[in-house]
């Protein structure tokens, strides 16, 4: 059967047992913040069985999409393991069936409807469930000896995360035949061999597990089922392995054509690794996660890497996976139709992380086998040196580890982590958390009411809880202020005390729900009870208000001009200005950012409606509003609707009631805030405006200075002008090369048995320098140039090498440098010919380049 009869199979089997085919949720979790990927089919039914929230309905069956680490390092080696996967799975709630209704189902499906052979189905409880053993011995039939007791550590599931539910779990085999087997006299149901293949767990979830580890029981029990699609293709199909399956033969197929190189037995597992990683890669691109030093983009960056040096190993030196994304496309544009529609964009993530990876991967092994020499007697590599490779060549961790590892070599990975948690220390220097100021302050409930204009205008009277600091940071019942949050800084203002005396508040901060005022010093001595009036700044309030509906406008239209990829990664809104972090690969043109100020503008002019709505957290994300993945939400949710649905965000912020009232957008900066992260920063209203008029003024004056009667002059003026510095440049180029110039230098050497040898010295950039020492390589057949360049700013050094230097003497640019550094200190390096550098102590280079002299007689 191929995957797609298999899909519809198991649908229509599950439907006719009343189950809702629920679609499968996103990789990423949009509420748990506990997970980097969705790693099984109940992640978006754990509140279900928690008890927590009532399901909207009893039994369920998803076909989930997931992506695990766990089984990283069996990627390729094993006929069976992913990082992603598809998974079956059926769901109860609320005691609807438990343990025999479950077993009856994956016995009925697997031997009825897929026609499985009974004769080579195993199974498995865990060691404690007699009830599951009792069901299928007594009520399936099974004979006792293939009924195998295993422990918690093979038959105890969950949970999926930090907390949720679990509970023993009884697991279904299938003889994958002798000749798959291990060979010992033992191997039987649990061996680690590929003989007995799990195909389907059955979790029965009884208890509830806390984040401290503790159980509860369920108030309702439940079952949580689990078939890998990947594996049943595997049995079904009569293939060697879950690589030669419908789902992935033609993506094998794809990466063999392209690294002309053969499906044999040295070759398998690292195509097959290559195909699984290419395969993850293009499913969580398509849901919006970029390649980046941490988190899920971390994982991308590694998955990425792993599978460009494993093509390295075979052969391959080049970037090639965002050539082969449509092989993965093709498998699945049935079945999720998002994908061809993303396809571009993906292919543009992995060509520039496949570029920037390669040209940093070659220094940084160099560098790599150069420790290993170095420190070949103890076979260990130092902490400090993996460090030394990630932070100053760029070569992850893991390509240290699993490259030393192929060597013989183990890797101090505790020395690693404490070094880079010492350079994090450094870089957060000693700056203290804002929120970690009000530790000391008592969780209240204080109720915000700040979205009302006429609080806003006329104050709000409340009731002061909780005094600290001197009378400096006060809690009450209720306030208008908006504690800082989600990116929006906190309202300033002040308030009326009883005896009528005016107090600046001065920021607002929030904890919690407990909304905390801080105050300018002052001689009031607040007490509880005690009855006050609040004041917000409203100015200041609708200044944010305008930045942060901007923020929500520009988002959206960077979605529509930039593609679907783009999530947020950040913002900060306050009165002065907006900045706005989003997933992007690549540099933003002039024109496309024009463009994008331009749209923004449009719907600030159309004058459309900016509506707050409430509703559950379900039905908000089910209705396409946009979440923030890894947030935790709230049952129910704050919606901003912009245009009737132009825009559907959940945001908690303070916001206009009709686009019109920005006034007017203006990007003032854009560029890179991290890798695979671009930073939008921009103002509104009267400020943008007024710094349009600066601008045009400016363009004005120019056009004057340029003697342009036109403003379309300018760019043809300043075009010539362009034209006319290049041509100076140039002239003064070869003015340094020629004539009395090149006598100067040219004159200036040591003969050393036939072969030129310049010292040199110059207070010029290297830049220039290097133009002296193509000087010599197109008029000296044999020569040696070693050149210094002197100036404030830094030391530079160059090697070159020409003719008899390199084929008689045997001599490199790259070892000579390499040796006057290890003297002089600085860094640098390149080849035979040719090798650059920086160097810290002039005089110790000039004593090495001496000793080396002597060497070159």
């Amino acid at each position: 059967m191929t995957h797609l009869e298999l899909r519809e199979k198991f649908k229509e089997f599950f439907k006719s047992k009343k189950h809702v085919i629920e679609k499968s949720s996103s990789l990423i979790p949009i509420d748990d913040p506990t997970l980097l990927f969705t790693t099984a089919g109940m992640l978006q039914f754990k509140p279900y069985y928690a008890g927590i929230k009532k399901a909207p309905y009893s039994r369920v069956a998803t076909i989930q999409k997931c992506f695990r680490l766990s089984d990283l390092e069996n990627i390729g080696k094993t006929a069976r393991h992913h990082t992603f996967f598809e998974m079956f799975g059926n769901f109860c709630f609320m005691g609807d069936y438990f343990k025999k209704e479950a077993i009856e189902f994956a016995w009925e499906f697997s031997t009825q409807v897929i026609k499985l052979p009974i004769e080579r189905i195993y199974v498995s409880v865990y060691e404690k469930d007699d009830e599951a053993f009792k069901i299928w011995n007594e009520h399936i039939g099974i004979p006792k000896e293939k009924i195998v007791r295993l422990g918690k550590k093979d038959n105890f599931w969950g949970p999926a995360g930090d907390s949720g539910a679990c509970g023993p779990c009884s697991e279904l085999y299938i003889d994958m035949g002798e000749e798959k087997g291990c060979g010992k006299p033992d191997c039987f149901v649990g061996c680690d061999c590929e003989r007995y293949l799990e195909f389907w767990n059955l979790v029965f979830n009884e208890f509830f597990q806390d984040t401290d580890g503790n159980l509860s029981p369920l108030q309702n029990v439940g079952i949580d089922t689990g078939m890998g699609l990947e594996r049943l293709c595997y049995i079904m199909q009569g293939v060697e392995s879950n690589y030669q399956t419908d789902v992935m033969k033609p993506i094998v197929d794809a990466i063999i054509k392209k690294l002309n190189v053969k499906y044999e037995d040295k070759n398998k597992t690292k195509i097959n690794l290559i195909a699984d990683h290419l395969r993850a890669l293009v499913f969580v691109l398509a849901e919006g996660c970029v390649p980046s030093n941490e988190g899920r983009g971390y994982v991308l960056r590694r998955l990425l890497r792993r599978a460009l040096k494993t093509s390295s190993d075979l052969g391959h030196k080049g970037a090639f996976l965002n050539e082969l994304t449509g092989a993965v496309i093709d498998v699945y544009k049935d079945i999720y139709d998002y994908l061809p529609k993303e396809e571009e964009n993906i292919k543009r993530i992995l060509k520039d992380e496949e570029n920037k990876f390669l040209n940093t991967i070659s220094a940084g092994m160099n560098k790599l086998y150069s420790v290993m020499e170095d420190n070949k007697d103890s076979k260990v590599i130092k902490g400090s040196d993996a460090f030394m490779l990630f932070d100053t060549y760029g070569l992850p961790f893991d390509i240290t580890e699993e490259e030393a590892n192929d060597h013989g070599f183990t890797v101090d990975k505790a020395g690693f982590e404490e070094a880079m948690e010492e350079q994090k220390k450094r870089s957060r220097g000693t700056g203290e958390d804002k929120k970690s100021k009000f530790g000391y302050v008592a969780n209240f409930d204080t109720k915000y009411v700040g979205e009302d204009l006429n609080n806003l205008t006329n104050g709000v009277k409340a009731k002061v809880i909780s005094v600290y600091n001197d009378n400096t940071v006060i809690v009450t019942d209720v306030s208008p202020f908006y504690g800082e949050m989600g990116g929006q800084v906190g309202d300033n203002g002040y308030i009326e005390t009883s005896d009528k005396q005016t107090i600046k508040v001065t920021d607002t901060q929030k904890k919690e729900n407990t909304i905390i005022h801080i105050l300018e010093n002052n001689n009031h001595s607040f007490k509880e009870g005690e009855e006050i009036t609040l004041f917000v700044n409203a100015d200041r309030r609708m200044a944010i208000r305008k930045n942060h509906t901007a923020t929500h406008i520009l988002q959206r239209v960077l979605e529509l001009t930039l593609g679907n990829h783009v999530n947020q990664a950040g913002s900060y809104v306050c009165e002065d200005y907006l900045r706005f972090d989003f997933t992007h690969p690549d540099s933003i043109s002039e024109e496309t950012l024009l463009n994008i100020e331009n749209k923004v503008n449009e719907v600030v002019f159309k004058s459309m409606p900016a509506v707050i709505k409430y509703m559950s957290k379900e039905e908000a994300i089910s209705s396409g509003a946009k979440a923030l993945f890894g947030e935790k939400y709230p049952d129910t949710v704050r919606i901003l609707d912009i245009g009737d649905g132009f825009s559907v965000e959940l945001c908690g912020g303070s916001h206009l009631t009709n686009t019109s009232e920005v006034g007017y957008f203006h990007i003032v900066s854009e560029g890179s805030a991290a890798s695979g992260v671009r930073r939008i920063e921009a103002i509104t209203s009267l400020k943008a405006a007024n710094e349009a008029t600066k601008l045009f003024s400016k363009v004005k004056n120019l056009a004057h200075i340029l003697n342009a009667s036109k403003i379309e002059e300018i760019t043809i003026r300043a075009e010539n002008l362009q034209n006319e510095v290049k041509k100076l440049q140039k002239d003064i180029k070869q003015l340094k090369t020629s004539g009395a110039s090149v006598t100067s230098f040219m004159d200036n050497y040591e003969d050393l048995g036939g072969i030129r040898f310049y010292n040199l010295e110059f207070n010029e950039d290297i830049k220039e320098v290097r133009l002296y020492a193509d000087t010599i390589k197109e008029r000296v057949k044999d020569s040696i140039a070693v050149m210094i360049s002197k100036t404030d700013s830094s030391n530079s050094i160059l090697v070159q090498l020409t003719g008899s230097a390199i084929k008689e003497k045997k001599l490199s640019a790259n070892n000579i440098i390499k040796d006057i550094i290890k003297t002089a200190g600085g860094r640098g390096g390149g080849k035979d010919t040719f090798a650059q550098g920086s160097i810290e102590n002039i005089d110790k280079a000039k004593e090495e380049i001496n000793k080396l002299k002597s060497t070159w007689l």
